[in-house]
């Protein structure tokens, strides 16, 4: 507000240079019109100090009015500026809060389900799968937190085929899990994080399985930091995948100079 007020007195102000530039342009014309009888007089005129002094003036007060109201603009473009970011600020932390209450109340609801179905399970061991499409870090911690024994990652990605011919997608509800090798990169990186932040620390096994195909796969995951291995669309193309799969991997431990798979599991080097 005081800054508008800045503003609107240097305007007056250059309104007022402006007005006294011109009283003294239009009294410097009527004396020179006086003394001009006709079209063919020739006047030589004398311009006195004091008209000068006073244009002079004028021009300068015009100018530094410029001045100060081109800054007193630049102000003002700069707090609106501010004030606008001010206001998208706010509102982006308003709709942060609220994914945060979103987000906080989904884990509740998910270590809730988890508790209760460890309630149910007295005596066995709780082995909870996670999606890879979610907060896989947050859902880790709330699911050992909850008392799962172990984690399974991960599982299918949710994805979509359409035929161009039919313009139908391929599965009859739209949508479907996608496994197979496009995924194992996806579940080796997840594998490796959930197993460095969460699982590691809790002493909670990992489950890794997502694409593995033969036993270079397989070492993958469990460098990564999982224990054990799952194979699964591998058995469909070929049936006998766990046994070259477990032929692969003693031979790589052999290799590798351990005793143990178990010495392999999270050794992943920088």
């Amino acid at each position: 507000a005081r800054l508008a007020q800045h503003l609107h007195a240097k305007r007056r102000e250059l309104d007022d240079a402006r007005a006294a530039k011109l009283r003294a342009t239009e009294s410097l014309k009527d004396v020179m019109s006086r003394e001009l009888e006709g079209p063919g007089d020739r006047v030589s005129a004398s311009m006195l100090k004091g008209w000068v002094d006073e244009l002079s003036q004028c021009e300068s007060a015009v100018e530094h009015a410029k001045q100060e109201i081109s800054v007193a603009e630049s102000a003002q473009a700069l707090l609106d500026e501010a004030v606008r970011c001010e206001l998208e600020a706010e509102q982006q932390r308003a709709a942060l809060e609220e994914q945060q209450a979103a987000v906080q109340a989904a884990r509740k609801k998910y270590q809730e389900l988890v508790k209760a179905v460890r309630a149910a399970t007295t005596g066995r061991a709780l082995f909870v799968k996670l999606p890879p499409d979610g907060d896989t870090l947050r859902l880790a911690a709330a699911a050992i937190e909850s008392g799962a024994d172990a984690l399974t990652l991960c599982n299918t990605y949710p994805a979509m085929q359409i035929d161009p011919e039919s313009r139908k997608p391929a599965l009859s509800r739209g949508s479907g899990g996608l496994s197979g090798p496009g995924i194992h990169p996806i579940v080796v990186r997840i594998v490796h994080e959930v197993h460095r932040v969460v699982a590691k620390p809790a002493r909670v096994p990992i489950i890794g399985l997502g694409g593995v195909m033969d036993w270079r796969d397989a070492a993958e995951l469990i460098v990564a930091g999982a224990t054990a291995v799952g194979v699964g669309t591998a058995l469909m193309v070929d049936p006998t995948t766990p046994r070259r799969v477990s032929q692969g991997l003693a031979s790589w431990c052999a290799r590798q100079g351990v005793a143990s798979i178990g010495e392999l599991v999270g050794s992943v080097r920088p």
